[in-house]
């Protein structure tokens, strides 16, 4: 548990910085836990190696892991990440938060360096910039287009999200068959951004009712 809860530590504080890298808007809680989503579902296809370490389920609001929400306040509690603003609503309470300067500092000065990290770095930055290419507000629809949650969603379906590398991970087999369709090239960081580029486009379709592939 201690080492589950130091990786969701580092995944947020990583995932924040390419946030703000990115000129993303302050995100809430559930920015962190759509784009962590998107990175373990897909991590089978661009980082193979990778024992992701913890699970997401489907719910009314999207893909949710109870621990990402107590890190983030651990988080902002420690100086990581600030409050930048919180709305109260009648049945929740809608905090958004930034990257601090210690959460900068941390990110380069330390997790940077660390050689096991380097993949998912290198993945984590990949996946922001290219969402970034369709807005930060957008990300909720891909979310509910995305096949491992649009087939429960279509099931009535409330339980564990597949993100490991078998075939009932149905993102990741959609993923590998558009791929298949679209781009030939084995798979190749440098290429990364190319890949999810399509895969969110074909998502992005489905969203406006185009014919996808």
């Amino acid at each position: 548990m201690k080492d589950q809860t130091l990786t969701i530590k580092n995944d947020l504080i990583i995932m924040a910085y390419y946030i703000e890298k990115y000129e993303w808007n302050e995100v809430n809680k559930s920015t962190f836990q759509r784009l962590l989503y998107f990175s373990a579902v897909l991590s089978p296809i661009f980082m193979p190696n990778e024992n992701w370490g913890y699970i997401f389920s489907n719910t009314l609001f999207g893909p949710y892991n109870h621990e990402l929400g107590i890190e983030i306040n651990e988080l902002e509690t420690k100086g990581f990440l600030e409050l930048k603003e919180r709305r109260i609503y009648t049945n929740r309470i809608e905090e958004r938060f930034t990257i601090s300067k210690l959460g900068i500092d941390t990110f380069e000065k330390k997790l940077f360096n660390i050689a096991t990290l380097r993949p998912k770095i290198l993945w984590f930055n990949t996946l922001v910039k290219t969402l970034s290419l369709y807005g930060e507000e957008f990300l909720v629809k891909l979310v509910k287009e995305d096949p491992n949650i649009y087939y429960q969603n279509e099931m009535n379906k409330r339980s564990k999200l597949v993100t490991d590398n078998s075939s009932d991970n149905l993102s990741k087999e959609f993923f590998q068959f558009i791929k298949e369709k679209g781009i030939s090239n084995d798979i190749n960081f440098s290429k990364n951004q190319d890949y999810l580029l399509l895969f969110f486009d074909v998502l992005y379709q489905k969203y406006k009712g185009g014919r996808g592939v």
